[in-house]
């Protein structure tokens, strides 16, 4: 059974991998996948000069965002990350010494590089060609048609959780909305329906209508629709239900798929991120 840590053990641990690591790295995912994940996507994306073999989960954007609020380590090198999630499209970033936001809802947006993806379906399908994969796969066309079937919805979800929406967002299953990787629309506008009922029924409309707009307009004047939709929750299991049943294409388990795709993936803005907040 492994060892389990309270906060200030998740964060105190640090300490003891001075050794090995040229900056410490804290994070708000716990899960062993994500540990490995970060290692490689940080190892491609930091200075050169700069060694990780372990990174720190201190379990919430919240513990991370004090952790870092509270940093008075000027002898080591660190940095502070978390998702972008909702808060993406419904405020401002938090601009804060040593704090990276992911240039995206979370981790796995970053994974979502067509040409990677399409690498290891080859290898996992060594009967199939890149060229063939990709022409019947088309990824990018697919990523964003899936992206703009659920953006308003997730500008919903934004609107809805700043008015104290009291039950699932995110956590619902794209699953219940989704065949064979595709959005099945009707599904969708059921969903949608659901939100705007709960929130005309507190009488909340008026305000809602006027944030719906401006979030659209700050995502529209963004010209990157997929970076504001769950890659964990929403975009991953869609990519994996396209793949293997509209595909007909073999891949590794989910966990592999992405652990991966974070040792090819690159991210250009994610590199600058990390760069100006450990400079």
């Amino acid at each position: 059974m492994p060892l389990s840590y309270s906060e200030n053990g998740r964060f105190n641990r640090s300490i003891f991998f001075e050794a090995w690591n040229d900056i410490d790295v804290f994070i708000e995912d716990t899960c062993i996948l994500m540990k490995k994940v970060f290692i490689e996507l940080l190892r491609n994306h930091l200075p050169p000069n700069y060694n990780v073999t372990e990174i720190h989960q201190l379990g919430g954007r919240t513990n991370v965002i004090e952790r870092c609020r509270q940093s008075t380590s000027p002898s080591r090198s660190e940095i502070y990350i978390i998702d972008g999630d909702l808060y993406l499209i419904s405020s401002e970033p938090l601009v804060e010494p040593k704090l990276v936001t992911i240039p995206g809802y979370c981790v796995e947006n970053l994974l979502l590089e067509s040409d990677c993806i399409y690498k290891i379906i080859e290898e996992d399908n060594v009967s199939c060609e890149y060229a063939k994969i990709k022409e019947k796969l088309n990824i990018e066309n697919w990523l964003n048609c899936a992206s703009n079937d659920l953006i308003d919805l997730f500008v919903l979800y934004a609107v809805a959780k700043e008015h104290g929406y009291p039950n699932e967002l995110i956590a619902f299953k794209v699953g219940k909305i989704q065949n064979k990787g595709i959005i099945n629309k009707t599904k969708l506008s059921l969903r949608s329906t659901e939100i705007l009922s709960w929130i005309r029924e507190n009488g909340l409309i008026d305000t809602s209508q006027r944030k719906i707009l401006e979030y659209k307009e700050k995502i529209n004047a963004s010209g990157n629709v997929i970076k504001y939709i769950s890659g964990k929750d929403y975009l991953f299991p869609l990519l994996n239900a396209y793949i293997c049943e509209y595909g007909r294409f073999r891949i590794s388990n989910s966990e592999t798929f992405k652990f991966r795709l974070s040792k090819l993936v690159s991210s250009e803005e994610f590199r600058q991120r990390l760069a100006q907040e450990i400079a």
